[in-house]
């Protein structure tokens, strides 16, 4: 019926018989749509099967999107199942429970690291008949301690920018 049709498919040609770009042709050839080495009427006939299965939503990138979001609300799913595993074994721990508790251990350590630290003064001092020059003790001791007192800080920081709740098992 159409003899031109049973012809070798050119890209340029076939893209002209169907209303697409060469580079469409292209895309879709690599895509496996059209076939490479096929005659204009098997290329249509495999370009028309495209079109009706994206028309009926079997085929397509919405069908890839689709697949993608289907995908990610599954990992969503399985990332709040966990989640509640570790809330239900107490694994976890809310940021505003632990938050007290890391403060008073700061000061705690802060007061204990102190009194260790008078007493090593001390017992150089009496030992080699020295003063240990308090600027010194200070200059070295005062970023240990800014650094414990900011932990409890840093750590509900660190929560809120996560789920709010600390993991107990890291």
């Amino acid at each position: 019926m159409f003899d031109c049709l049973d012809k070798p498919a050119t890209q340029t040609g076939f893209g002209r018989l169907v209303g697409i770009t060469q580079q469409a042709v292209s895309q879709h050839q690599g895509k496996g749509t059209i076939p490479k080495n096929g005659s204009y009427i098997i290329c249509l006939l495999a370009y028309i099967e495209h079109l009706r299965k994206e028309a009926s939503g079997r085929g397509g990138n919405e069908q890839e999107a689709l697949a993608r979001a289907r995908t990610r609300l599954a990992e969503i799913d399985a990332d709040n199942k966990e989640l509640q595993f570790h809330r239900d074994v107490k694994n976890l721990i809310p940021v505003q429970e632990i938050e007290p508790i890391l403060s008073s251990w700061a000061i705690s350590a802060r007061s204990e690291f102190m009194h260790a630290l008078e007493r090593i003064i001390a017992g150089i001092e009496t030992k080699h008949g020295i003063t240990v020059d308090p600027e010194l003790i200070d200059e070295h001791t005062s970023a240990a301690f800014e650094s414990i007192a900011a932990y409890p800080t840093f750590a509900a920081q660190s929560a809120d920018e996560g789920d709010g709740e600390m993991d107990t098992a890291a």
